[in-house]
């Protein structure tokens, strides 16, 4: 050290800052820097849980969001999928489409328009019939109609987790109850006071549950499943 100079003590420096963990659904919900949508809390309670992120879950996901109600919809696969299917869209879902605010999405999609449908029965005998007032139904793969339903739900503000495998369902201690799901990185348990089943297969789903079913199909097509039994009726309607 030269004469005449004093030596000056540098402040300590501050530790680095070490990694920021934030939750997982946090993290997927955010898109890891993909267009996402709005962002979701960072919190795994929700008021319904839907289980399947086809037609029915995700549009059950966007008008319950329309309502002002906190949503997850969890499917198994990762969108978009192929999906084996009739690719008949009646001319009456289009209102459907728009109500949701998806129709211009649908639309930009391409799909074929046809005029009628022809029913054909296990004898051969063929009933050919054409819609009213000059509508038109869609012919859309299932690749294009859910990859747009379920982005829909997920820019309405559900939290959609694809690649979630729900297997297991319990009541919580603390009221309503816990969806345990698998993913790539583990299991996970989301709370919620109502679920849904839009799902496929329901093996995964109590067998001993009093399910609440409603099927608007006279019966014949699979209803959706609803935890607990009360909910699909008692459920706040807004005006």
């Amino acid at each position: 050290m030269r004469p005449g100079l004093c030596a000056k003590r540098r402040p300590p420096r501050s530790p680095a800052p070490g990694p920021v963990q934030l939750h997982r659904l946090r993290i997927e919900e955010l898109g890891a820097g993909r267009a996402r949508g709005p962002c979701v809390r960072d919190s795994s309670a929700f008021e319904v849980v839907v289980a399947g992120g086809g037609p029915a879950g995700s549009t059950l996901a966007t008008l319950l969001r329309l309502g002002g109600r906190s949503v997850a919809v969890c499917d198994a696969a990762r969108f978009p999928r192929h999906k084996i299917c009739g690719e008949f869209v009646p001319p009456a879902a289009l209102s459907t489409f728009a109500g949701l605010g998806v129709l211009d999405a649908v639309l930009a999609r391409g799909p074929r328009r046809h005029v009628g449908m022809a029913v054909i029965s296990p004898g051969g005998t063929k009933v050919l019939g054409r819609y009213g007032d000059g509508t038109r139904g869609l012919s859309l793969r299932r690749y294009d109609l859910d990859g747009v339903l379920l982005e829909g739900a997920r820019r309405s503000g559900a939290a959609v987790l694809e690649g979630a495998r729900v297997v297991g369902l319990s009541r919580s201690p603390r009221g309503g109850y816990e969806v345990t799901i698998r993913r790539s990185g583990g299991t996970e348990v989301l709370s919620a006071q109502v679920v849904v089943g839009a799902d496929v297969s329901p093996t995964a789903w109590p067998t001993s549950a009093s399910w609440s079913t409603e099927s608007r199909r006279g019966g014949r097509g699979r209803p959706a499943r609803a935890w607990p039994a009360s909910s699909a009726t008692s459920w706040p309607r807004t005006p």
